[in-house]
């Protein structure tokens, strides 16, 4: 007699032992031993093995990936998720979220130091696997986010140019478009997404205002609304009479997707080591910090929504900071 039934499944003992989970595929008889003798622990145990059926299969961590870097799109984030997946796939390819644990978080930065990868690398592929991982519960592709262990925050790095250094670089583009980006970046401290991103219809020649800004429904970074410098104004008046499409930055007739390739062969033109296209923003930070400019209007022009931010990064670039270290160097001598 059966203990219990399923549509597919039923409970019974085989050979007058043990209960088991019963059904057939295939033309073929299947059982599974529930490991017990007792028909009240074996309808307890068949219940847990229907709930188990019902239950919705994870979906893999790598399939997740896919699909927030596919929603970012051409914007910073998906780029970079475009590669940055080959990193992170020996250790948590084969894993669904709910496997997830601090210890393969751990043995990622193990072998990815192992591989002698940079702490900033290794900073950035767990913390947009984090991304990811929020980015499915948020649309409910997960019910809950697993816990991501990650490494120390690496220090920011102090790269940016002199103002001999930045000419130089404009000398070395033979890209007209990779120059105009530069320019922009150099005289707005614009993330290189919002430089890419930027239309005609948003710079304002006669109010000599930039609109960083673009409305996409979706919950993006702090953009400002930059005046126009003389160097700015010359270079897109220029850009413009000779604009094919809506994009500030194009290159034979359509936007610019990636900017990396051309930023670098002017580095290497020019000599220049260690400098990518983000350095630019940190450069205009820099100078205007050099030049007392505020931490509140810095602070504006980067798109930060703590002015703690600010300081903790640029304070010691003001002249108040310098002339105070210069104190205390004195108050050293012997």
């Amino acid at each position: 007699m059966h203990l219990t039934r399923h549509e597919k499944y039923y409970v019974d003992r085989w050979r007058g032992k043990n209960y088991h989970v019963i059904w057939s595929e295939n033309g073929s008889t299947r059982r599974i031993s529930l490991g017990t003798s007792n028909e009240q622990e074996a309808a307890r145990l068949f219940e847990i093995f229907l709930a188990d059926l019902n239950r919705p299969q994870e979906t893999d961590i790598e399939t997740l990936w896919n699909a927030c870097r596919e929603d970012f799109g051409e914007r910073h984030t998906g780029t970079w998720m475009k590669h940055g997946w080959k990193g992170l796939q020996p250790t948590f390819g084969h894993l669904h979220p709910g496997d997830v644990t601090r210890e393969h978080c751990r043995q990622h930065i193990a072998r990815r130091q192992n591989d002698g990868v940079s702490p900033a690398t290794i900073y950035a592929e767990l913390k947009h696997l984090r991304l990811a991982l929020n980015w499915a519960a948020k649309h409910e592709f997960i019910d809950r986010v697993p816990y991501i262990h990650l490494p120390p925050s690496p220090p920011p790095r102090d790269r940016f140019l002199t103002r001999a250094e930045a000419e130089k670089l404009l000398t070395g583009f033979d890209a007209p478009h990779a120059k105009l980006f530069t320019i922009v970046g150099l005289q707005t401290a614009a993330r290189t997404e919002a430089i890419l991103e930027l239309t005609w219809d948003r710079v304002d020649f006669d109010t000599g205002v930039v609109n960083l800004l673009v409305d996409t429904g979706l919950r993006r970074k702090r953009r400002a609304k930059p005046p126009m410098t003389r160097t700015l104004r010359e270079a897109l008046v220029t850009a413009r009479s000779v604009a094919e499409t809506e994009w500030v930055i194009e290159f034979r007739g359509k936007p610019v997707k990636s900017i990396r390739k051309a930023f670098r062969r002017a580095t290497e033109r020019a000599g220049l080591e260690d400098v990518t296209p983000h350095v630019l923003r940190h450069t205009a930070a820099v100078w205007m910090a050099n030049n007392g400019v505020s931490m509140e209007i810095i602070g504006d022009m980067l798109g930060h929504s703590d002015v703690r931010t600010t300081r903790k990064v640029y304070a010691k670039f003001t002249p108040e900071y310098v002339s105070k270290v210069l104190e205390a160097s004195a108050a050293l001598e012997l």
